[in-house]
């Protein structure tokens, strides 16, 4: 985005146009295709889209008035005109822009991340203006002392505004209602809510930035629908989050991925660390187990002695293991099957279940190949000692 503007400027053409901000997204589209799924591209070109749209909308409005010449009329409106301006170009340009860069990146932000942060009206523009207090004048004069060797009291005074901003970061973050946890939406949500915010920034005339309102409307309800889930199991099978009785989310494991538990968590609207999420769940050297929202036992196995006791009692089993044959558990998630599904969350519907898995049955595309043992044109039985090497190397971390 960056390089295409600046060709822009040697080339003598606008860099703040739409136009310029379509084409970045072009190119990453077409070198990085899966780009357009990630956070980093959403959040990204929203803002800096809604920024574009707002700066297009002043200098149209700018030059209308200039030709129309509307001055004010009188002491009062000079004045009015005269504070209206210094408002706009200085605290009040920092938080309308902060309010257009979250109102375009909010359906993302709760999409990607499950949270909203409804203080960032307050805390964005108090770190603009500790960032060009201290770091703008920092960098200069930072810069011509450090040849001569006498920029050391410079960064010290930098220091000061890294201080003050976490200070102030931390001061917003613990004020009640500054992070509110978001379910996961519907799959489709978030592509009604996309269309919302490019009608409001790619259309020119308020006739057409309203149909806004009905893709809004759509996408909201579909933000409030989302599909929960009763059993989530990562790719690894180390760990789970399995429901309780009680509604809640419970995160099985000794040691669970503190990452893929808080992704849990949030997308279930649960706002407790994952430290807390254990309750409900008996853990000893060998796994855990924990008795599902609809009654079912689930366990997870991580040590191979286990599998004689839960797979006669348990529902469902969940392990980074190679399970054995003779396994009579119902519903086996090892290994092999997390091989060829990858990450898998279950919900339970009466006596059924519905599976969702992040890799499709027949999924084998350059940058997602299917599992090499899947296009064997036989099952291959290992032996004791293959299978204890397997294991081995499933319980290893990932790089």
């Amino acid at each position: 985005m960056t390089l295409i503007m600046l060709a822009a400027v040697l080339f003598d053409r606008p860099s703040l146009s739409m136009r310029n901000l379509a084409l970045a997204a072009l190119v990453i589209v077409v070198f990085e295709p899966e780009a357009l799924l990630g956070a980093s591209f959403q959040l990204s070109f929203a803002a800096v889209a809604a920024l574009i749209a707002v700066y297009e909308w002043r200098g149209e409005y700018l030059s209308k008035r200039r030709i129309d010449d509307r001055a004010p009329q009188g002491r009062w409106g000079a004045l009015r005109e005269s504070v209206v301006e210094r408002l706009m170009h200085g605290p009040g340009a920092a938080i309308f822009a902060t309010l257009c860069a979250t109102s375009a990146t909010a359906s993302f932000m709760a999409n990607d991340f499950h949270e909203l942060s409804p203080y960032v009206l307050i805390g964005n523009p108090l770190t603009l203006a500790i960032i060009e207090f201290f770091a703008v004048p920092c960098a200069l004069v930072g810069a011509a002392l450090y040849p001569l060797g006498l920029d050391g009291f410079i960064w010290r005074y930098l220091k000061m505004g890294i201080d003050l901003v976490t200070y102030l970061a931390g001061l917003i973050a613990s004020a009640p209602g500054a992070s509110l946890p978001v379910k996961a939406f519907a799959p489709w949500a978030i592509l009604f809510l996309t269309l919302a915010v490019l009608s409001l920034v790619l259309w020119r005339t308020w006739a057409w930035r309203a149909l806004a309102i009905p893709l809004a409307f759509i996408g909201l309800m579909g933000a409030t629908g989302g599909a929960p889930f009763d059993l989530a199991v990562p790719a690894t099978g180390d760990s789970a989050a399995v429901r309780l009785s009680s509604g809640q989310l419970a995160v099985m494991g000794q040691k669970p991925g503190a990452f893929a538990a808080e992704q849990w968590l949030r997308a279930d609207g649960d706002p407790r660390l994952s430290s807390d999420a254990k309750s409900g769940v008996a853990c000893d050297d060998i796994g855990c187990v924990a008795k599902a929202v609809n009654g079912r036992f689930v366990a997870l196995i991580t040590e191979r002695g286990a599998f004689l006791e839960d797979c006669a009692r348990a529902t469902i089993v969940v392990t980074p293991l190679y399970a054995p044959a003779g396994c009579a558990a119902p519903i086996m998630i090892d290994r092999r099957k997390l091989t060829e599904t990858g990450a898998v969350a279950l919900r339970f519907k009466g006596d059924g279940v519905e599976w969702t898995a992040a890799r499709a049955i027949d999924e084998d595309r350059p940058w997602s190949p299917a599992p090499l043992e899947r296009r064997k044109p036989a099952f291959v039985a290992l032996s004791d000692e293959e299978r204890r090497e397997e294991d081995a190397r499933a319980m290893e971390p990932l790089e």
